[in-house]
């Protein structure tokens, strides 16, 4: 694990204390070096399915190697309890850093997950609103655990710098597992429904009314 990032142990569940744009460079270091990173994070909604899927509280300790906060609500009691959390960064607001940032460094992308048509959506509005990003053609989240090598034969074959994992859970999660390893990107980003906010099929909360 990077030395700029410290993971704590928050109540048996896994978090890391990183700051915003320490936690950026961070990402750039890792596509410039062509290393890898699974960013992967907890909300409080996450804390009631951990149970169901015991998948979701062991990846964090043995696949992901950043843990965000994500939401304000754990967040805020996070801090109330006097844990040193660094910012209120959520995953979609981590993944509108990272598009801009793939767009200033010209890096590249693939969205895998959702609907083929909202896939697609998500896909043209990146395209249309980050010119300097290479984005492929996306990937839905509606297949099989026989259709997997494949896929990953084909993610690898283009290797984009950063892949959105947008697929309920536990199986995106399963599939991160089974190939981190052989998965030929740097940063692989377990994002839920960012893909359907991008394609404009979601609304992501404003920050007034999450305060």
């Amino acid at each position: 694990m990077c030395d700029i990032i410290k993971d704590i142990d928050f109540y048996g569940i896994k978090l890391s204390i990183i700051e915003k744009n320490v936690l950026l460079n961070h990402i750039c270091n890792v596509v410039d070096k062509n290393e890898k990173i699974v960013i992967y994070g907890y909300s409080l909604g996450s804390f009631r399915i951990l149970k169901k899927f015991p998948i979701m509280y062991s990846f964090a300790w043995d696949k992901a190697d950043v843990m965000l906060v994500d939401g304000r609500g754990l967040f805020v009691i996070g801090k109330l309890l006097g844990f040193p959390f660094k910012d209120d960064l959520s995953i979609p607001k981590l993944s509108q850093e990272i598009l801009r940032m793939a767009n200033d460094m010209r890096y590249s992308i693939l969205f895998l997950g959702t609907t083929a048509d909202v896939n697609a959506r998500a896909t043209y509005n990146t395209r249309i609103k980050y010119k300097n990003i290479k984005v492929f053609d996306g990937i839905d989240g509606f297949f099989n655990i026989e259709d997997e090598e494949a896929i990953v034969k084909h993610i690898n074959s283009i290797k984009p710098s950063i892949l959105f994992i947008g697929i309920s859970s536990p199986k995106k999660e399963e599939f991160v597992s089974r190939w981190k390893d052989s998965l030929n990107v740097n940063i692989i980003l377990l994002c839920g429904g960012v893909i359907d906010i991008i394609a404009g099929d979601k609304r992501q909360t404003p920050n007034w009314l999450k305060k």
